[in-house]
């Protein structure tokens, strides 16, 4: 049995655009390499225009995030939090 799983997911390119332009005035805005990982963000994108962006959040030490020894960089969450804040406001 064929099992698809998710969808590409595609950032719509207006929000994509003005949402960088607006996140480049106060933060470092970095390209990442696409990915052929799954994201059930995916699926928001199949009904709303919209964007998927990544929050630099890891520690020196380089677990990836579903790892038990994951530290997540707690100052990271405020900027995540204005991030957020900047996005709304575009």
């Amino acid at each position: 049995m064929y099992n698809p799983g998710y969808p590409a997911l595609i950032n719509a390119e207006e929000p994509t655009r003005r949402w960088q332009a607006r996140l480049r005035e106060w933060a470092t805005v970095v390209e990442p390499e696409p990915s052929m990982g799954g994201e059930d963000f995916a699926y928001y994108l199949h009904h709303r225009p919209g964007a998927f962006l990544f929050l630099g959040a890891r520690p020196d030490v380089e677990y990836p995030h579903h790892s038990p020894h994951f530290q997540i960089n707690e100052d990271a969450l405020a900027l995540g939090v204005e991030a957020f804040w900047h996005v709304i406001r575009a």
